[in-house]
């Protein structure tokens, strides 16, 4: 079971008190107070912001991305796959983060895998797959794969066989 926690330091002192069993309804102010003394100093606060930019930079896809697009004859693929992506937030009604992470996940993955030979139906499914995996993060009401698919046919139809 210790394999499935998260192994996160938290950026708070111990001392944070619990409130869990204590119910009680807080005001605005009081909900503001809280959260601009969550930092008490400019020190945690530089620590807060390079340990963020070092996660930003986990999440990036690998260097020289977007030449392997260019060698791989992917750049129209991607820019398709963008495009559905986008059509399908509008169709699916949903968030602009979604449609973010989406594409995030797609290039990572893309920049990752080296495969020889990318066809049509795995830049399909690997839009579909990201897009559901991103909507299961940041919806609250995930749309199933059924109707994530409908409109995969013909995303990419110049630069891959």
């Amino acid at each position: 079971m210790d394999s499935l926690l998260c192994d996160e330091v938290w950026l708070s002192s111990p001392e944070t008190p619990d409130y869990h069993n204590q119910p009680r309804w807080y005001s605005h102010e009081e909900t503001y107070a809280a959260a601009s003394s969550f930092y008490t100093t400019i020190e945690d606060c530089e620590k807060t912001v390079s340990i963020y930019l070092e996660k930003e930079f986990t999440c990036m896809p690998e260097p020289g991305y977007v030449e392997h697009l260019r060698t791989k004859n992917l750049l129209f693929a991607r820019f398709r796959a963008i495009q559905w992506l986008i059509k399908s937030r509008q169709r699916l009604s949903l968030s602009f983060e979604t449609v973010f992470n989406a594409a995030n996940y797609l290039d990572r993955f893309m920049s990752m895998n080296q495969c020889h030979g990318w066809k049509c139906w795995m830049v399909e499914l690997l839009c579909v797959a990201c897009l559901s995996v991103a909507s299961k993060f940041t919806e609250t009401r995930t749309p199933c794969l059924h109707d994530i698919q409908v409109i995969t046919v013909t995303l990419i139809t110049v630069g891959l066989s």
